[in-house]
């Protein structure tokens, strides 16, 4: 988690220069991102490109030209320890308000939170750092609540395999354990959404074969099917179990003891 110690001492080993007092809010964002472990890899007006998430380069890069836009900033990250997943960050100005969206790869939901900038900034010209940003431990909280925990928890976390999504699903291979009815299930629906959005994406008009997704969802349906008739199967060995047991019971009831 960041810190507003950690934060005020990237910003101090930055020395960035601020151009208005949202300049001095958007580093602060900026700085909360590196003090939590994330690297640069692109800033406005690189950031700005449609292939910024997708682009295979993971390389850190100076924050050099981070407020050339005009009334936004644009930040991209990589996480060192998920090297593969990469997070969009824009901070929007609005009147007083610094609007903040954050965006994950593979990820359909941004984290999102608005901050008044005269609540955290002091227009002022001083060289002081501290002195130029008042309400830092609150602000940092605000981002940490709000953003960084939301993008750790948001529905696609780091793949498995290659795959969004299967990252709570157990390899059984390295835990000698059989694998559950609904791993299974879960691994048939994920096949099923994939196939889906290749249709979905096509520019083609439908290139991908029709047979190839009737395939995909007959065999989602027999799957289903035979794990519903397992599940039946189950309940009906824990009745006939729980039978046994109290017909066990009664007849010690009515016999009585020895």
């Amino acid at each position: 988690m960041a810190t507003d110690k950690l934060v005020m001492a990237v910003i101090r080993v930055a020395r960035p220069s601020f151009l208005n007092n949202h300049d001095k809010a958007a580093f602060v964002v900026h700085a909360t991102f590196l003090s939590f472990g994330y690297l640069l890899t692109a800033t406005s007006p690189q950031a700005l490109f449609d292939d910024v998430l997708s682009h295979p380069s993971t390389e850190e890069v100076s924050v050099e030209n981070w407020n050339q836009l005009d009334q936004e900033y644009v930040f991209v990250y990589v996480n060192p320890k998920k090297v593969s997943i990469k997070v969009l960050v824009k901070c929007l100005v609005m009147n007083e308000k610094l609007l903040i969206d954050a965006l994950k790869e593979w990820s359909f939901d941004p984290a999102h939170l608005e901050i008044c900038v005269r609540d955290y900034i002091i227009a002022n010209e001083k060289s002081n750092y501290s002195e130029q940003l008042k309400n830092l431990e609150q602000l940092v909280r605000r981002l940490n609540q709000d953003i960084l925990a939301k993008l750790a928890n948001c529905f696609f976390g780091q793949p498995r395999n290659g795959l969004p999504g299967l990252e709570s699903v157990p390899d059984h291979r390295s835990t000698g354990l059989d694998p559950q009815l609904h791993h299974s299930g879960k691994r048939d629906s994920l096949f099923l959404f994939i196939l889906l959005m290749m249709l979905l994406n096509d520019h083609g008009l439908f290139k991908l074969p029709a047979a190839l997704l009737a395939l995909a969802i007959t065999v989602g349906f027999q799957r289903w099917g035979r794990q519903e008739q397992r599940t039946e199967e189950k309940r009906r060995e824990d009745r006939a179990l729980w039978a046994s047991k109290l017909g066990i019971r009664v007849l010690t009831l009515f016999e009585g003891p020895n």
